[in-house]
């Protein structure tokens, strides 16, 4: 597996034309999907070879995606359903290509809502000079699943108040241990979870936000995500993404985004992260409903341009003392207390 992986790698680097065979490859992809999620069978088969196999959802197979198609209509005919797509990521390899697609699949039915995140991973075979897809393999996305399970074990024994403020996002939002103290005139709903990055809170918006009815959200990531490789631009979408994910349902919530640290773990990103914090100041700006929490400029005051000083991190360099914590409360407190006022 690591020599393919390796190859794989190799090849993303060295081989011509790839950009555009990933490019084919998601453009047919693309136009499989949106046949698959309007529920259009003949349309989806022309994106397939005619043997294609599908591993659905509750765990059987089929080799027709026609009956996938039919199946999936059925199992919705009560309701109506809507897909967000979070993340799309190609890889090609000669005459194959693999396409993992993360999205959150938003449900009604009769009077109750719900959403229910997927991950979706097809393999593409080039045929007559173009793509096919071959096999269609869906399961649920599991990732920080243990998470979810012990938020919602909390709220089973003290469900939160309608009107709160929700603190969501990475290991910088879980362990401010002080947040009660710091923020003592709000109810406080605290959804931290460690290393999580946007689109984990999109996929499970309902489950870490929307669920609590909130008046405020703060929110605290983009940290992982440009330490995995995402770019400034990609952050700023995928915070995009879940505003319009929050407002859906909860159209007056006030969004705070708490801007990306700099750290001397990851100093060397620092300017890709000085990047997306900037999109996503002038994003807030044009809303009045969002705002951006400046915590960068107090960490960096006394630096002389250089990484911030030791005394704001932990031993790891990346996560904060209180003295961080204490700074960042200064910016946002006065946010969060501000009453709302209604429409």
């Amino acid at each position: 597996m690591r020599l393919l992986l390796s190859s794989l790698v190799l090849l993303l680097v060295v081989t011509p034309g790839l950009a555009q065979e990933n490019d084919a490859v998601r453009k047919a992809s693309a136009g499989f999907n949106e046949a698959w999620v309007n529920r259009d069978a003949d349309a989806a088969k022309k994106f397939a070879v005619p043997d294609a196999t599908v591993f659905s959802m509750n765990g059987s197979d089929t080799t027709n995606i026609a009956g996938a198609v039919r199946k999936e209509d059925q199992a919705l005919r009560d309701g109506s359903s809507r897909e967000t797509v979070v993340s799309v990521v190609v890889k090609t390899l000669g005459n194959t290509a693999t396409v993992t697609r993360i999205s959150r699949l938003d449900y009604k039915m009769k009077n109750r809502e719900f959403s229910s995140p997927k991950r979706q991973t097809e393999l593409w075979t080039r045929v007559d000079g173009g793509w096919k897809l071959t096999h269609l393999h869906q399961s649920a996305y599991s990732n920080f699943a243990s998470s979810m399970d012990s938020f919602e074990k909390a709220d089973k024994k003290t469900m939160p108040k309608p009107g709160g403020v929700v603190f969501v996002g990475s290991s910088s939002i879980r362990m401010w241990k002080t947040l009660n103290d710091d923020f003592p005139n709000s109810n406080n709903i605290h959804r931290g979870f460690g290393g999580s990055q946007l689109v984990d809170s999109i996929l499970y918006v309902d489950r870490l936000i929307t669920k609590y009815a909130p008046t405020k959200v703060v929110v605290y990531a983009g940290d992982n995500d440009v330490g995995a490789g995402k770019s400034a631009e990609r952050v700023l979408q995928d915070f995009k993404t879940l505003v319009a994910s929050i407002h859906s349902r909860l159209p007056e919530a006030q969004i705070g985004f708490i801007a990306i640290k700099p750290s001397r773990a990851r100093w060397k990103l620092w300017p890709e992260m000085a990047k997306a914090n900037r999109l996503v100041a002038e994003f807030t700006s044009t809303d009045s409903k969002l705002t951006y929490f400046d915590i960068a400029k107090p960490m960096l005051a006394n630096s002389g341009g250089g990484m911030p000083a030791s005394g704001w991190f932990i031993k790891d360099g990346l996560h904060m003392t209180p003295k961080g914590y204490e700074a960042w409360t200064k910016v946002i407190r006065p946010w969060v207390d501000k009453p709302v006022l209604k429409p």
